[in-house]
């Protein structure tokens, strides 16, 4: 769980407590409606993972994976700062005070026993492809043009804050 929150050293928090003014999306309701969405801002709602190569928000129970040439995309999002790995520049930035706030309340909950799932909205803009390709390439190894490590991720937010954190009793 350490891991989890150490994640989020990239992802400033505002609104604890305050609920999302927006009806965030689901990461499987942002990926079925990918080209909606491109280039705006979108608040979507997931788990935050972070490892050695990968910090991504992912969707559960997604009814219809995003599929390309054959190939299944994850049911995740790439996230990325502004400073980061974004296409083009932003006119925003992270939100540097909300994030001891953001730390202190998982510490805080994991402290209180809740060690199940870490949930959260992710603001910021997204950035897509016009036309997504992936799958086998003429060697028979992968070949895509997405987003992250390997270019693995169908798109990438660009985040300007993270809000909402829930951890789940279990």
């Amino acid at each position: 769980m350490k891991l989890i929150a150490s994640c989020f050293f990239l992802f400033p928090l505002t609104g604890l407590s305050q609920p999302t003014p927006h009806k965030a999306l689901s990461v499987c309701e942002l990926l079925e409606h990918i080209q909606k969405y491109r280039d705006k801002e979108v608040y979507v709602r997931g788990e935050p993972r972070e490892g050695p190569e990968e910090v991504a928000l992912y969707g559960e129970g997604c009814t219809q994976p995003l599929m390309t040439n054959g190939h299944v995309w994850p049911n995740a999002i790439w996230l990325t700062p502004p400073d980061g790995l974004a296409e083009r520049p932003v006119n925003f930035s992270l939100n540097e005070e909300a994030l001891e706030a953001m730390k202190k309340k998982i510490e805080s909950e994991r402290a209180a026993g809740k060690r199940g799932k870490v949930t959260v909205t992710v603001i910021g803009k997204l950035e897509a492809r016009k036309k997504l390709f992936g799958g086998p390439g003429p060697d028979g190894g992968w070949i895509g043009n997405g987003f992250g490590h390997l270019n693995a991720y169908a798109c990438q937010i660009v985040i300007r804050t993270v809000e909402d954190v829930e951890i789940a009793d279990r």
